[in-house]
């Protein structure tokens, strides 16, 4: 009879019994399973991206010259920006409207970047099946620089303007810039022209917008050596109006050392000095020389007299 004090005796425990023979083949059968069917995934997406390639590159997904829409280009650009990008890029056939922003969208921008008359490049809109508009700023002929006897018209970035699409009175009449002895020669037709003294004509010829024609100005004149006051290193300009009148600027705006008088205060002692002496487009009558650095400081044009005496142009009248 079992002692009722004792511990209560545990069972032993029995060791696990070794599969059966269709648990091992089951599992055996679901890995195969698995594996081919990953394989037939990664054939099928192969399949697919082949598909996919063939589809996007059939004939109503591709884009073409006709497809594209860009915004229309200001009256001096006589490109067909379009037709041009596309002949010196070799686009025809290359993008389909079912390519991705990186085969597509960015490629597709810089092409249109590259073209000289193209400024920037916006949005880019697709519409299926072959349709793309494209939002474009473009370039504005702002100066003709002249350089040993010719005249390279340049936006205010310095880019270099295609002189085809440009009439020969239309370049005649840009704002000049007189660059002598150039750092830099002029480079390629849509490349920068990185010429240290252009970047403040350009500045300069911006600022003066309608008031340049309003005040007969027509070259600006390069210093031949830069000025250094408050620390600060610069070039000086003068700007030569149609009467041959010299206008003494100092820096120009935004590259002007901070004790330099400001553009708009330079302009408005110009135009004292005109409503004073007259318009700039006279060479009789004009002054030789203003100085707007002075507050408008006019100086009268010098003729010479009979026995070779120098007189102011004040003494018009007196001269035979």
């Amino acid at each position: 009879m079992p002692d009722p004090n004792s511990a209560p005796s545990r069972p032993t425990p029995s060791r696990p019994a070794a599969d059966p023979l269709w648990k091992l083949q089951g599992r055996r059968g679901l890995l195969v399973s698995f594996a081919v069917l990953a394989i037939f995934g990664l054939a099928a997406r192969g399949v697919w991206e082949v598909s996919r390639s063939q589809v996007a590159h059939s004939p109503q997904y591709v884009l073409t010259p006709s497809s594209v829409t860009i915004t229309p280009p200001p009256a001096w650009v006589g490109s067909e920006v379009t037709s041009e990008v596309f002949r010196v890029k070799g686009l025809e056939g290359l993008f389909s409207v079912l390519d991705g922003p990186d085969s597509l969208d960015k490629p597709l921008a810089a092409a249109y970047a590259s073209h000289p008359w193209v400024r920037s490049v916006g949005a880019i809109i697709k519409t299926p099946p072959n349709r793309v508009a494209i939002t474009l700023e473009y370039r504005r002929p702002l100066a003709a620089v002249s350089v040993g006897g010719d005249l390279v018209p340049v936006d205010i970035d310095g880019a270099i303007l295609p002189t085809r699409d440009l009439s020969a009175d239309s370049l005649r009449y840009l704002p000049r810039i007189e660059l002598v002895d150039p750092v830099v020669q002029p480079p390629a037709v849509g490349d920068l022209w990185r010429e240290p003294r252009l970047a403040g004509a350009l500045s300069l010829v911006q600022a003066f917008g309608p008031a340049w024609n309003e005040l007969n100005l027509f070259l600006v004149r390069i210093d031949r050596s830069p000025d250094v006051r408050a620390g600060q290193r610069f070039w000086s300009y003068s700007v030569v109006s149609t009467g041959n009148t010299v206008v003494v600027w100092g820096a120009a705006p935004g590259f002007a050392p901070p004790d330099e008088a400001s553009f708009e205060r330079k302009l408005g002692s110009l135009r004292r000095a005109v409503a004073q002496h007259g318009p700039l487009d006279s060479v009789a009558k004009s002054p030789a020389l203003i100085d707007v650095r002075e507050g408008g400081t006019a100086y009268p044009r010098v003729v010479m007299k009979e026995g070779n005496r120098i007189a102011a142009k004040d003494d018009e009248a007196e001269v035979k």
